[in-house]
């Protein structure tokens, strides 16, 4: 029979079973109420002696002393510090301790308790203010004075006096009053002891079987369900197994028909990445062979429609030198998307090298600027160079840092109109060395910020204004810009206004991690 009881709690909801439960302790606390109420009501009458005279008399004088050491350690710290706020606390505390005297007053109920009160407040209290505000006031006439030392000592014993005081007759009449009404109270209180062993012992056990009911039916289950959800998270997922019909059963059922379906979508999706990861293999690889037989040939287009050009293979008109001269710079920038193309898919596959050691930035840079001046000339631009007077070397793979420093000052005369200037600014702090590259050009959209680095990204504005295609460039050197960089443990960050212009900024280590 108990057994079927349980089986039917078991499989009953939960809602059922919380009420189950709270009816048994609702059951445990009528019988406790019933039995301690009898014997409750005859102690009544003797604590509320205890309540209405005995505890605020106890309150009333711990406040006051709590005041008043309040007080007397405000008045020390000013006498020591001169703080302003610490005399003003003490005067708060002194009002407090006024309170408090007051309060104990008022709760005096006979005139031996009012004697004592008078004598308590005339005896201790009062010196001990009289002796603390002399302390003030002498600190106030002059903080050097010998008279301080000795207000200090003369309230030290005050204090001592006082705490005697209370340890003494203060305790000894407050035990005097407490053990009064011990006594009225002590037999019932041995009856109530009794029977709140009962009460106890029933609801130990009481509260045994519902833990044990709670933990089969509530804890157990919900622990196995977030142990699975932990592991859910982790991406192991596996069955839970519950033998309840209730809805933690039936969210067991659901959870798991949720981890086969899971399951069986993350199969699949690993084998469209795997498919995914040779296909972009095949593709690097595939960029990577182009790439290296459109060079040679390029390079041979190149050098043949350079010596056309310049007469090397006979004399040729000015319209003919013009047509050479436009599919020279084409094939230029056919052999630099080349190999920038070369440069992305050795990034991709890893092989992109790096010879990290001490080089000369600022060399580097005036390089750089050097080899660029035909472009900046062309659009009548100059490039100007700030840097600090004592750059020191750092560790730096030149090549590739040639590449991103050349890609970014490139940008800015690219796309820059005529006659707009070009600041490149070069400082050091504790850590790092910052490289500036300043424009006045075009500036990007701010709804494009977060493409800037991307592969083959350019600016909606600069496709609008600017329709060469050597001037809109390969859309490829902000993101080698952004790998070299982060390559040297260094950070790359910009800032840009639309019309206005742009900056970008790097960071660069001083020394190897």
């Amino acid at each position: 029979m108990i057994k079927r009881i349980f089986k039917s709690l078991s499989n009953a909801k939960i809602t059922y079973k919380l009420l189950f439960i709270f009816a048994v302790l609702f059951y445990v606390l009528i019988n406790s109420w019933f039995f301690t109420y009898t014997t409750a009501k005859d102690v009544e009458v003797n604590f509320n002696n205890l309540k209405n005279y005995t505890l605020p008399s106890l309150l009333a004088t711990g406040q006051l002393k709590d005041n008043l050491h309040a007080a007397l350690l405000a008045a020390y710290d000013y006498s020591s510090t001169g703080d302003l706020a610490s005399k003003e606390l003490y005067n708060n505390k002194i009002y407090d301790v006024t309170e408090s005297s007051i309060a104990l007053f008022q709760v005096s109920q006979t005139q031996q308790d009012l004697e004592f009160t008078t004598r308590f407040i005339e005896e201790q209290i009062d010196k001990i203010k009289i002796a603390a505000d002399q302390l003030i006031a002498d600190y106030d006439a002059d903080p050097k004075s010998a008279k301080i030392a000795d207000d200090l000592n003369k309230l030290s014993v005050l204090r001592n006096d006082f705490n005697i005081f209370l340890e003494t007759e203060v305790t000894q009449k407050i035990q005097t009053q407490v053990q009064d009404v011990s006594t009225a109270i002590e037999h019932r209180a041995n009856l109530i002891t009794f029977y709140l062993i009962i009460v106890i012992s029933t609801a130990l056990i009481v509260i045994i079987l519902l833990v044990i009911f709670i933990s089969h039916n509530i804890t157990k289950p919900l622990n196995l369900l977030t142990t699975a959800a932990k592991e859910f998270g982790k991406g192991n997922f596996h069955e839970v197994h519950l033998n309840h019909r209730d809805e933690l059963g039936l969210f067991a059922d659901t959870f798991n028909t949720m981890a086969k379906d899971i399951t069986a979508t993350q199969k699949a999706l690993q084998t469209e990445l795997i498919k995914t990861k040779e296909l972009d293999k095949q593709k690097s690889e595939f960029l990577s062979i182009a790439a290296h037989q459109l060079r040679t040939p390029m390079a041979g287009i190149k050098w043949m429609l350079k010596m056309l050009s310049d007469g090397d293979l006979g004399k040729i008109n000015a319209e003919q030198k013009h047509h050479l001269d436009n599919s020279l710079q084409n094939s230029e920038r056919m052999i630099h998307l080349i190999n920038d193309l070369l440069d992305v898919t050795k990034i991709e596959e890893q092989k992109f090298q790096y010879k990290i050691q001490p080089n000369n930035l600022v060399e580097l840079i005036e390089h750089i600027i050097q080899s660029l001046k035909p472009n900046a000339d062309k659009k009548k631009i100059i490039v100007n160079f700030i840097k600090q007077s004592e750059i020191p070397l750092i560790p730096i793979d030149k090549e590739k840092m040639k590449i991103a420093i050349s890609n970014l000052i490139d940008n800015a005369i690219k796309y820059s109109p005529v006659k707009q200037d070009v600041n490149v600014y070069v400082k050091k702090n504790d850590k790092q060395v910052e490289i500036k590259v300043q424009d006045h050009g075009y500036g990007i959209p701010e709804n494009q910020f977060n493409q800037v680095f991307s592969k083959f990204f350019r600016g909606s504005n600069i496709l609008k204004i600017e329709t060469d295609l050597e001037t809109i460039g390969t859309g490829l050197g902000l993101y080698l810009v952004k790998d070299i960089i982060t390559k040297h443990d260094g950070e790359i960050s910009f800032e840009s206004d639309e019309g206005k212009g742009t900056t970008f900024l790097l960071a660069l280590p001083l020394d190897t991690v």
